[in-house]
């Protein structure tokens, strides 16, 4: 019996982007549609269940596609300053590639890639700074739920998903921006 991948993609956040677009309600809430991207690191060796783990020499980062709505509401401290807690739901594609390590010169396949899609959830703490009425710049800290990388076993030529997942597939994010009102 092949050994069968249990884990290995980090949950290191390498590069992200988003941008959105949403409406602020009179109650100080706002609603917020994202459309993101993110690359997470794939670690430097991948375990296995009942063998030694293995050391990656060739892998490319896992890419993460998120939509999601986020819901925002604000705690005004000052004219310039405000205070926000988030919330949000939405749906992440997660795309993993081929990982290969080195074996006596040859580059040998460990675990295939594969694409699924999650249920993504988030939850973050921050701050705006009004620069005027229209702009200005918002900071916070967000934590990620991404959902569950899926793996497919290279013993059975790719055909089968690895029983094991590194669940929870989760990004801790300090996030800065710019901001405009209409």
């Amino acid at each position: 019996m092949a050994p069968i991948y249990k884990s290995g993609i980090s949950d290191d956040l390498d590069m992200s982007w988003g941008i959105g677009v949403g409406y602020r309600y009179d109650n100080n809430i706002a609603a917020v549609l994202r459309y993101e991207e993110a690359d997470l690191e794939v670690g430097s060796s991948i375990n296995y269940v009942s063998t030694a783990a293995s050391t990656v020499d060739q892998a490319s980062d896992t890419e993460i596609t998120n939509v999601m709505l986020e819901a925002a509401y604000f705690i005004p401290y000052s004219e310039r300053l405000e205070f926000f807690l988030l919330g949000g739901i939405g749906e992440a594609e997660i795309e993993t590639f081929d990982i290969k390590e080195m074996q006596s010169g040859t580059l040998v396949t460990l675990a295939c890639g594969d694409e699924n899609t999650e249920t993504s959830l988030r939850v973050g703490i921050g701050a705006t700074y009004y620069m005027s009425q229209q702009n200005g710049f918002y900071a916070g800290i967000t934590r990620t739920d991404y959902g569950d990388v899926r793996i497919r076993e290279y013993s059975s030529a790719c055909a089968s998903t690895s029983p094991a997942k590194d669940k929870d597939l989760e990004t801790d994010d300090f996030r800065i921006g710019y901001f405009m009102s209409f």
